[in-house]
């Protein structure tokens, strides 16, 4: 077969390596490699409903129906989603729609741009196959897909953009604008202090160590030498896990006896603890003790790797002959040789995990010791991942690291940190504020001073270039929290007056006009707002909006208010829950933990069987949690976004993307889990303000939310004592935050209590 290039380079930098190959092998000679997009499930219903002329909402609510799934037909989705099924059966709209759709599901499409194949001809490429031309790019992209340029001699090169490079260039960057000294390549491999933080299971951003499966075997392994993280990354695979090779690995390295079957085999796997790690080592045990050639060994490696059966017994019987010539017994020769062929299926080219194993080494320095920086380019690296994005922020926050709130007079379009402690949000991480936006903002901000309020905002901007929807996007994660003492709503509101003064102060600018009396407006405006702010928090509403711009509740949490309430159920944050799991060898428990959804999949787990996946968010973790069809038919009413839920399951790490993860049995609202956990319901009736119309008042309270298993007891408080009020019979209510805030009306905040332990 043909050879494999993957190359990886900066991300930013990648098109110059493109342009270096172009100008090195001919504008002709070379070109980036075409994709075929086909009429996916989802895709032609949209198709189809929009020439029918359907409305968007009507086509997006049939499509939505279709489970996010790789490659799922309509077919499948009709006998998997009943409520789909029901549609297309009583409905002639969608019925129409569906049954079209069919005819034309997996037609191409359209056609794009591979991300990361060039291919490189000896001649005009047009002597080996047609090319396409994309409109408006003067770059040749072949017609044919990668295999069949493969099936006719030509190699694809992989010119990969790779996150990490990028942000240990921008950190690099960063430090060096800081008057920092500092080079990369002078680092020393045996920095106590980087080796501390990943012990201390503190790899998040750090390149190949930050899933929760490496943070654990980190934490068990206790490296102390680069060689400990080249052997892992090379071991944190599928292959070595499955056989508990990272396990041995571990136990050798803290002690347990490692037994080298041969003195010859020492040297070579002293590194890896005594195990088969590499597929060098497996080559250079043919070499030492069986006599091969370093090419004939290499043929052995690849033989292996296939696992073709009759040329492994040639091999073998070859290599047990060159044993024996090096006065090796046959039992030995054998034995080592079985050893070779089972971990030579998993062996990984170690000068890729050295490669690798060096780059993870980088970023951990630099985390560890310009962690600032490294945050702010790791931060500005994934501003469109927003998964990157909270789990970065929850790795500031356990370095004690503050990441300011959007302020549209800090914030430029990059994270960008303010000094050993702080980061500036980074404008271009908010969804709908474009990077254009985001330069214009700062560079007006640059040229005449800080913004004032929303309405001189208004007038200082263009109106283009930072429009509406962008203004919008700004209010909603509190970019101009600072400079108003309005609610975020309130400017929603007004924002269309905003922008309609701001365009009749450009408009009067521009024609020369200026009201009378007006002076210097701009002073005038800037000596009226030296008042302080009175900042407003954000409503659970305006928290929403928040995170629907920013992916991530920022500024506050729903569950803030709840938060001693959960506390004294006695129940763990999903942050907890991770710490708890990382530490303890049994990788499954069963636990409830309480949330807000902030997203949704469907995923495909078997023919005509889906699982839905839930992101669930406390404010200090997020966790996937999975609904098996009959919990999800059964649950689907109380399953939605931003109220606070309690699940109940079993809680592991997902092996396939390391992920912490639940497997749902049961959930309950807060209502139901009050109900559940609590003891009793505690009111505090004070000497000072009982009275017959209280008492009475409290009854019919009570009396309305009397379906319910909550005890209720009340006590008589004076300034020496508390007392139970006795009563003819138990009271029970059925706890909600009405019934709380009605009571509380009457008694007072400090007077009632729901008892849980």
């Amino acid at each position: 077969s043909m050879p494999d290039f993957d190359i990886d380079f900066c991300m930013n930098k990648r098109q110059k390596v493109i342009d270096h190959i172009i100008a090195t092998y001919g504008q002709d000679k070379v070109s980036q490699i075409i994709t075929y997009s086909t009429l996916s499930a989802r895709q032609v219903i949209r198709d189809v409903g929009r020439v029918l002329d359907y409305s968007y909402g009507f086509v997006d609510y049939i499509a939505k129906m279709i489970p996010f799934s790789l490659g799922i037909k309509i077919d499948e989705a009709l006998k998997i989603n009943k409520e789909l099924l029901k549609e297309y059966k009583t409905k002639d709209d969608v019925r129409n729609i569906i049954d079209l759709a069919k005819k034309i599901e997996g037609l191409p499409r359209g056609v794009g741009t591979h991300a990361a194949g060039i291919v490189i001809s000896p001649s005009d490429i047009t002597d080996f196959m047609p090319i396409y031309s994309l409109e408006d790019k003067n770059e040749l992209i072949t017609q044919f897909d990668k295999d069949d340029i493969e099936s006719i001699g030509l190699v694809k090169f992989d010119i990969l953009g790779l996150t990490t490079l990028t942000v240990m260039d921008e950190a690099t960057k960063l430090i060096s604008k800081a008057n920092k000294k500092f080079d990369l390549d002078d680092i020393p491999l045996n920095d106590k202090r980087v080796f501390d933080l990943l012990k201390n299971k503190m790899t998040t951003g750090i390149f190949q160590l930050e899933s929760l499966g490496m943070k654990k075997y980190m934490a068990q392994l206790q490296p102390d030498r680069f060689d400990d993280i080249v052997a892992l990354v090379a071991l944190y695979r599928p292959g070595p896990l499955g056989t508990n090779m990272v396990d041995d690995f571990i136990a050798n390295k803290h002690g347990a006896e490692i037994k080298y079957e041969h003195p010859l085999l020492v040297n070579i796997l002293s590194e890896t603890n005594g195990l088969i790690l590499y597929q060098e080592q497996v080559m250079e045990i043919a070499r030492s003790l069986g006599n091969y050639t370093l090419g004939d060994a290499d043929l052995l490696r690849r033989a292996m790797g296939k696992k073709k059966q009759e040329e492994m017994e040639k091999e073998r019987s070859r290599f047990v002959s060159g044993c024996k010539e090096n006065d090796i017994n046959e039992g030995v020769s054998k034995s080592i040789f079985d050893k070779m062929e089972k971990f030579a299926g998993y062996g990984f080219n170690k000068s890729h995990s050295v490669a690798y194993a060096m780059l993870s080494y980088q970023t951990a320095y630099l985390k560890a010791y310009f962690p600032t920086e490294f945050f702010a380019a790791a931060l500005s690296s994934d501003m469109d991942n927003t998964n990157k994005i909270i789990n970065l922020l929850t790795a500031c926050n356990q370095m004690n690291i503050k990441v300011n709130l959007p302020d549209i007079n800090q914030s430029d379009f990059k994270f960008l940190p303010i000094n050993e402690k702080v980061i500036n949000y980074g404008l271009g991480a908010i969804k709908g504020v474009g990077e254009s936006a985001a330069a214009h903002i700062s560079e007006i901000r640059k040229q005449d001073g800080k913004f004032i309020d929303l309405n001189e905002f208004c007038t200082r901007v263009n109106l283009n270039t930072v429009n509406s929807g962008t203004i919008e996007a700004l209010i909603y994660s509190g970019c101009f929290d600072e400079i108003t003492d309005k609610s975020r709503s309130y400017n929603i509101e007004n924002l269309q007056k905003s922008i309609s003064y701001g365009h009749k102060k450009q408009s009067d600018q521009a024609s020369g006009q200026n009201e009378l009396f007006s002076g210097n407006t701009i002073t005038s405006i800037k000596i009226k707002t030296n008042k302080n702010i009175t900042k407003i928090l954000p409503s659970l509403n305006e928290l929403i909006k928040e995170r629907k711009v920013l992916g991530y509740y920022l500024s506050s949490h729903p569950m803030v208010s709840y938060k001693k309430e959960i506390s004294d159920m006695n129940l763990k944050t999903i942050s907890e829950i991770n710490n708890l799991i990382l530490n303890n060898s049994d990788n499954k428990f069963n636990s409830t933990i309480s949330g807000v959804i902030i997203d949704s999949r469907s995923q495909k787990i078997g023919k005509n069987k889906f699982i839905t996946i839930y992101k669930v968010d406390d404010g200090s973790q997020q966790i996937n949690i999975s609904f098996f069809e009959d919990k999800y038919i059964r649950y689907k009413n109380i399953l939605k976004e931003d109220i606070i839920l309690f699940f109940y399951g079993e809680i592991y790490i997902d092996d396939y993307d390391s992920q912490l993860s639940m497997k749902a049995d049961k959930i309950y609202s807060l209502d139901e889990a009050r109900e559940k956990f609590s003891k009793f319901l505690s009111i505090t009736l004070s000497s000072d303000i009982i009275s017959k119309q209280k008492i009475y008042d409290i009854k019919n309270i009570i009396d309305k939310y009397d379906k319910g298993k909550t005890k209720v007891i009340l006590s008589y408080r004076t300034r020496d004592i508390i007392a139970p009020i006795n009563s003819d019979k138990d009271i029970y209510v059925k706890i909600t935050d009405s019934l709380i805030s009605d009571i509380k009306s009457i008694v007072g905040d400090d007077s009632v209590a729901i008892k849980y332990q």
